[in-house]
């Protein structure tokens, strides 16, 4: 969120147009987000989409070049990506890459040609109903950013009508509810992370 922040602050003079673009959004089901969560945001953006592409390792040379780049830059430390390419490479359903053995040993994510489509969005229409987006500077630190998203200051609780510290799932997913009103948002079993 910090680098869309910078990405907006840039000279609208200079860059005509700003863009984001999304891969392997199923993916975040491994952190207790709901499918139909997942589903009804990308439906709520479908106006607002560039484009669509079906990421095809074997018929593009660029897409050889992602996997080969994820692979040499030590794929332990990135779940997302190694999911991506596990599901670029044919994987599909509930597979775990043996690199990530040692950091999850249940994953809930299952990989399905939806973990392998891209899509382009109009910038401006992705943020504008982010509500703490408006709050992040270009000085801040990962920390600071962190705080202002799942932070629990008392005013954005009691914004929320929460009266308790809630976890940070929870926090998240009251947030989700103020930019998906029309979508009832269920709790869902977050990715469980083998103990150290």
């Amino acid at each position: 969120m910090s680098h869309a922040r910078a990405v907006q602050l840039l000279s609208s003079k200079e860059i005509k147009s700003k863009y984001i673009a999304v891969i392997g959004t199923n993916i975040d089901v491994g952190h207790g987000v709901l499918q139909s969560d997942i589903d009804a945001r990308l439906n709520d953006l479908s106006s607002s989409t560039v484009f669509t592409w079906l990421w095809q390792y074997e018929q593009d040379d660029d897409i050889h070049r992602y996997v080969d780049i994820v692979s040499r830059c030590c794929p332990r430390h990135t779940i997302v990506h190694s999911l991506i390419c596990a599901a670029l490479q044919g994987r599909r359903g509930y597979y775990l890459p043996e690199h990530l053995v040692g950091r999850i040993y249940e994953s809930l994510v299952q990989l399905s040609e939806e973990t392998c489509v891209s899509i382009r969005y109009h910038f401006d229409d992705v943020i504008r109903d982010n509500i703490y987006f408006e709050r992040l500077t270009p000085e801040m630190n990962l920390n600071e950013v962190h705080n202002i998203i799942y932070g629990t200051n008392d005013n954005v609780l009691s914004s929320m009508g929460i009266e308790e510290v809630p976890s940070a799932q929870d926090l998240w997913l009251s947030r989700l509810k103020l930019c998906l009103p029309s979508t009832k948002i269920k709790r869902s079993s977050p990715r469980k992370k083998k103990p150290e």
